[in-house]
């Protein structure tokens, strides 16, 4: 009986060891959410007044807090860039991105806007057009906000950098948008327990099994 009793807390064990060896220890689903801000100086500081488009302020030769494409399209720099903020034993599940800005689709003459935010190169969510024709400072009906959201994806998100850099990119394939700042979330589950069946799991099964096997002899032995 105590051999048995052995074997079972071996096997068990196994069963949440990682392929390096190490035990997985088990982190619960959360997220993150957080700002990017790099869409600032709009103009160079000049003389004159400057205008800050979300706060609805207008200010002498200050630092703008937006920036504009000013219809340049694919690929539209800055972009912003963050180290994922998941915790390790975690896996990252989904993430959105709520662009705050002003569409200026109607004062440079076009007759709407199309935009959308990568995720390291690549589009995660589908392309949002709007047409509110509205470029100025404090004008009503203020900064529009846009999100950007992806599929939840369990065993995680594709094109997602777990524990290192990522980088974000507003694109706007046509119109003209100005961007003051983005609100990311990243939503993040445990990881998921290495299978048993898989090649460490054999590896390991093949080890408990022969480990059987020896002391069923040795209690035959001994009962002889």
């Amino acid at each position: 009986m105590p051999s048995v009793l052995v074997i079972a807390a071996l096997i068990l064990g196994a069963m949440f060891v990682g392929p390096d060896g190490v035990a997985i220890a088990s982190q619960p689903a959360g997220s993150v959410t957080f700002t990017l801000d790099c869409w600032d100086d709009a103009f160079n500081t000049g003389q004159g007044n400057n205008c800050d488009f979300c706060p609805g302020t207008i200010q002498p030769n200050h630092r703008f807090t937006y920036n504009c494409n000013e219809g340049t399209t694919n690929p539209w720099t800055p972009s912003c860039s963050f180290v994922d903020p998941s915790p390790s034993g975690t896996v990252v599940t989904s993430i959105k991105a709520v662009v705050v800005m002003i569409d200026c689709s109607g004062q440079r003459s076009y007759a709407f806007s199309r935009y959308n935010v990568l995720l390291n190169g690549q589009q995660f969510a589908p392309d949002r057009t709007s047409s509110l024709n509205n470029c100025g400072c404090g004008s009503a009906p203020g900064c529009l906000q846009e999100e950007f959201a992806s599929s939840v994806a369990a065993q995680g998100l594709a094109g997602y950098a777990k524990d290192a850099q990522n980088t974000l990119t507003i694109s706007v394939p046509a119109g003209a948008i100005c961007v003051e700042t983005m609100s990311v979330t990243v939503t993040y589950a445990p990881a998921p327990p290495v299978s048993l069946f898989g090649y460490t799991g054999l590896t390991l099964l093949a080890l408990f099994l022969a480990l059987a096997g020896v002391l069923m002899l040795r209690q035959i032995h001994i009962a002889r």
